[in-house]
């Protein structure tokens, strides 16, 4: 008898007890916070926003990292939602009768449509 895989779904732990793709997200984005946050010091003001950004960048990070929903990383719906906004909405499909082409036909349109006709038959 052979065994049967049950845990198909679930990945690998790599460190940590996390996945390899969640270790590799947050080496990823805490090295693209600490470079936000390290950029300027110079005043004040500026220190400030490099913490805010930071630590949006560290938000977003640990949310990509994870947050599933419906089984699905967020990294793979901001590619389905790309996918979707990306393709066009409306797809047109008309069937042109050959009386209508032969109004507007030039020689090589109308030689072209012959040659199909034969290659039909």
């Amino acid at each position: 008898m052979h065994k049967v895989p049950v845990h198909l779904d679930t990945q690998d732990t790599f460190l940590w007890n996390l996945t390899f793709r969640q270790v590799l997200i947050l080496f990823m984005g805490g090295g693209m916070a600490y470079l936000v946050i390290t950029t300027d010091w110079s005043t004040p003001l500026t220190a400030l926003f490099c913490l805010i950004f930071g630590g949006m960048v560290l938000v977003v990070t640990l949310l990509i990292a994870f947050v599933q929903i419906a089984h699905r990383d967020l990294d793979q719906w901001v590619l389905i939602a790309f996918l979707f906004y990306a393709s066009p909405r409306v797809y047109c499909w008309s069937a042109l009768e050959e009386h209508l082409l032969e109004e507007h036909n030039t020689p090589r349109q109308e030689w072209a449509i012959q040659q199909r006709g034969e290659e039909w038959e």
